[in-house]
């Protein structure tokens, strides 16, 4: 008596499988099942969970402290984050002592404008006030710039906040940009300059 192959279909004796590939093939697929119904009911479970307040926060407390952890202390981590998106989110003003409120548009900046304001040589110091132009495309465009600080020797600084991993690798609009960024600093008795990471970090310890 012949029966179907559990796995193909095809008639065979009474065995459940035609041959070995399809009895592996089988058991391949029962593990995907088995591994897609699981991942539902955890899906399931944690749905359930975190309709406990309780749960949530103690979630989100876990969650934030693991990221933390690996921003500060994980080079790699730090530039995966950056590249999906995760630099730049934190935004808002600053409430400067010298300069009255400041946009900041990353945590890099609030960080620069805290150490600005620590700084006795710094007069006061402004935050995307400065718009240069620059030609892309045959077209013209802007270029802001994130700090203008002014010191009290009489100079004047542009500077660019930008992680370091896109210092150490600029893209063609950034490369124009910040020529076009030297170029007016020269013309009108300034220094252009890009901070990131690491020439915060350093000025902070």
């Amino acid at each position: 008596m012949k029966k179907p192959c559990k796995n193909c279909g095809t008639l065979t004796r009474n065995i459940s499988f035609c041959s070995r590939s399809c009895n592996m093939s089988y058991k391949n697929n029962k593990d995907e099942e088995y591994i897609a119904r699981k991942k539902i009911r955890q899906r399931n479970l944690l749905a359930k969970q975190m309709q406990d307040p309780e749960f949530r926060e103690i979630r989100r407390q876990s969650a934030s402290k693991v990221f933390r952890d690996l921003w500060d202390n994980d080079e790699k981590f730090r530039e995966k984050a950056i590249l999906n998106g995760k630099y730049g989110s934190k935004k808002g003003w600053h409430d400067s002592p010298k300069s009255g409120l400041q946009r900041y548009l990353s945590s890099y900046e609030l960080i620069a404008f805290k150490l600005l304001d620590k700084l006795s040589e710094v007069i006061r110091y402004e935050s995307n006030s400065l718009r240069i132009p620059y030609t892309l495309n045959d077209k013209i465009r802007t270029y802001t710039i994130d700090i203008v600080i002014y010191y009290k020797s009489g100079k004047k600084d542009l500077v660019e906040i930008k992680p370091q991993c896109f210092v150490d690798t600029p893209d063609e609009i950034d490369i124009i940009k910040w020529d076009a960024a030297k170029c007016y600093a020269n013309d009108n008795g300034a220094e252009f300059h890009i901070w990131s990471e690491k020439e915060i970090n350093c000025a902070v310890v």
